[in-house]
């Protein structure tokens, strides 16, 4: 375990405001969260959570555990952009913490930026944890750290929209299997899985209801199944994953959110280690489909990377191994 403390050994009786700087991705925030129930369960503090988009606020709005919400918009990465972010926008964080009186500040993943913050904004004590490795196991090193117990809650509150949402897109509740089809990069994304269109067809002859999800400019609508590609905005996502009786994803966002929201979920896994993406308390809705190849996991921190093997651990994944393990779950 590498952290690094700023000030005295910290007395946590003494901390009343917390701000936790979480990771940029939405499913790597998921995997985080059990340090959020974890400190409020544990402590009297105050937690706030930083924002980098409106995205992610969406999402960290959902997590009961958080009291309060600090965006400070991230720029996307361009000189200018940056110079202009690491002048005003630390300029604007620092304000924020004056005011607010932060005791503890905790970064749960390391990079550049996030020293700079440690380095710069004013607060009591500091942690950052420089180990890269599953999300879940860098909360537990914070826990461990502050002598407190981990307690891994992934769980996200929904809002009161699901009869509206069900009803507009004609679905009825545990009555249809999701699939997520499109990976985060599209073109550049070694995680896409080359079969779904044969999936389809299989779970089409066992009268299955089908609903495809994600976002993709160049998608050709389908009409045979319930085709949401590019229709849903988050909130409506929330209640189609919810209501499945089961989903099928890539290791996407969408992957986390199934198992926060407890819907059963298969994730294909091939550029990344399924045991550094899958819950930590051995959640029983959580199934993966993992074949490894002399290459595989070769994605770290960087998603958008070129395969240099043909994206074999991908495409030994067949169609039947994914129908075998949906029969065996819905049985």
């Amino acid at each position: 375990m590498k952290i690094i403390e700023y000030g005295e050994k910290i007395g946590l009786e003494e901390i009343k405001n917390i701000v936790i700087e979480f990771p940029f991705g939405l499913g790597d925030k998921i995997m985080s969260f059990p340090l959020l129930f974890s400190l409020k369960k544990q402590t009297k503090a105050k937690i706030y959570v930083l924002s980098p988009n409106t995205t992610s606020t969406k999402l960290l709005s959902l997590n009961p555990y958080i009291d309060e919400i600090i965006e400070y918009k991230l720029p996307k990465f361009k000189y200018k952009n940056v110079i202009k972010f690491l002048i005003f926008g630390l300029l604007k964080l620092r304000k924020i913490f004056k005011e607010k009186k932060i005791d503890l500040f905790i970064c749960t993943h390391y990079n550049i930026l996030r020293k700079i913050m440690l380095k710069t904004l004013p607060y009591k004590y500091g942690i950052i944890n420089y180990a890269n490795k599953h999300k879940g196991l860098q909360v537990k090193d914070i826990m461990d750290f502050l002598g407190l117990k981990t307690y891994y809650d992934h769980s996200i509150k929904m809002q009161d929209n699901k009869k509206e949402v069900l009803k507009k897109y004609k679905l009825k509740e545990k009555n249809y299997i999701v699939l997520d089809i499109y990976p985060q990069h599209l073109e550049k994304d070694p995680r896409r899985w080359y079969y779904f269109d044969e999936l389809i067809e299989e779970l089409k002859k066992n009268k299955e209801n089908i609903v495809i999800i994600g976002l993709n400019k160049k998608h050709k609508e389908r009409t045979d199944i319930i085709d949401l590609i590019n229709k849903t905005g988050f909130e409506e996502l929330l209640v189609i994953i919810n209501s499945a009786k089961l989903v099928i994803s890539l290791d996407t966002f969408n992957f986390h959110l199934s198992y926060s929201l407890n819907t059963p979920v298969i994730g294909l896994f091939g550029p990344t280690n399924p045991d550094e993406r899958i819950p930590l308390n051995n959640n029983s809705i959580v199934y993966t489909i993992y074949k490894k190849t002399e290459c595989s996991p070769c994605i770290i921190n960087k998603v958008d990377i070129k395969c240099k093997n043909n994206y074999k651990c991908m495409k030994n994944i067949k169609p039947n191994d994914v129908k075998i393990l949906i029969e065996k779950i819905l049985k």
